[in-house]
């Protein structure tokens, strides 16, 4: 691929939790614009870190707040690495219905009830980060297509994570949430409720600005809305890792068209 200033040869593989990797150890900076560690070790186990732009700790290779737990040995794990220096410049982690046969419960689970789409087929995403250098259309353009290959490939009914918004007041965001849940609210018979510990309801207000809303909005949330995601109701604050987080439910097969035929093509 050409970024406009140096030609690189990108590479986007899938790593099984148990597969063996070189140790990698890389700086990120997420598609929410907070900065990430991750670490990837020789059993392929994904490790997170949150910086100091997310939590106000600086992080180390031993920090407890390494984002590691039970999934990243059962998940799947979709790498991208710059072959020119062969190392890794983006992660997404991958949780399907079939791995809570070990795991039982998604992640998403902590924050918002699933139970109205947990019989469907469904892809947990998280972690989805990509080095700052490499934050360009064409790689995150990459990721995007490898991810939703994987959903189609795999027969995934809905893909569903969170999205974060950076600090836990909400009324920062007033207008962003309450646009989400006037346009954007899932179908009653597919829609999730936020937990009721630690949540605030997603519409804050009848009349709110749009303009200033869609500034509002992190680039992942505007992305998945592009998709044709909708989104869950309610906000769930999470106050450890200082951010307000709002649930995306992508119904594959109602994927814009215009961007599924682009992201399946070869």
């Amino acid at each position: 691929v050409h970024d406009g200033t140096v030609s690189r040869t990108i590479e986007v593989g899938l790593l099984k939790g148990a597969d063996n990797l070189t140790s990698e150890y890389v700086e990120l900076e997420g598609k929410d614009g907070n900065l990430y560690r991750v670490f990837i070790d020789n059993e392929g186990n994904t490790k997170t870190i949150k910086s100091e732009a997310f939590t106000g700790n600086t992080p180390s290779e031993n920090d407890n707040l390494e984002d590691k737990d039970e999934y990243d040995k059962y998940c799947d794990h979709l790498i991208i690495k710059d072959k020119s220096s062969d190392e890794v410049v983006g992660t997404y982690r991958l949780i399907k219905s079939e791995h809570l046969s070990e795991l039982k419960t998604f992640l998403t689970e902590t924050e918002f009830n699933l139970d109205k789409i947990k019989d469907f087929n469904l892809l947990e995403v998280g972690r989805a980060v990509v080095k700052e250098e490499y934050r360009n259309g064409i790689v995150i353009s990459l990721l995007w297509k490898a991810v939703i290959r994987y959903a189609v490939y795999n027969n995934i009914d809905y893909m569903i994570g969170t999205a974060s918004f950076h600090g836990i007041n909400p009324n920062e965001y007033a207008d962003a949430f309450s646009y989400l849940g006037d346009k954007f609210l899932s179908p009653i018979d597919i829609r999730c409720e936020v937990n009721d510990n630690s949540s605030f309801p997603l519409k804050m207000k009848e009349n709110y600005n749009e303009e200033e809303a869609k500034k509002q909005l992190p680039p992942l949330v505007k992305g998945y809305i592009n998709l044709g995601a909708s989104i869950g109701n309610g906000v769930y604050a999470d106050i450890d890792f200082n951010s307000l987080d709002v649930l995306i439910v992508l119904k594959i097969k109602d994927i814009n068209q215009k961007y599924l035929k682009r992201f399946l093509e070869e």
